[in-house]
């Protein structure tokens, strides 16, 4: 990767334990988040033609919160 690339996800997850799901669905639920094809395929073509990089892979979300102690 270079500056100037730019990052296509093909489909988006997170771990369990957080989220918008698990807090109003309860249990194990992290549905991955995929973008519609024609539109996905279009961004990519339309970077390309304006001479830019495209990375197009899945990626996965991790994001951690910690408590302060006092």
């Amino acid at each position: 990767m270079g500056l100037g690339d730019v990052i296509v996800p093909t489909g988006s997850a997170y771990n369990y334990g957080g989220g918008i799901y698990t807090q109003y669905l309860g249990g194990f639920m992290a549905y991955p988040a995929v973008p519609d094809y024609h539109l996905m395929s279009e961004l990519i073509r339309s970077l390309e033609t304006a001479g830019l990089k495209p990375w197009v892979a899945q990626f996965i979300a991790v994001t951690l919160f910690m408590q302060r102690r006092t």
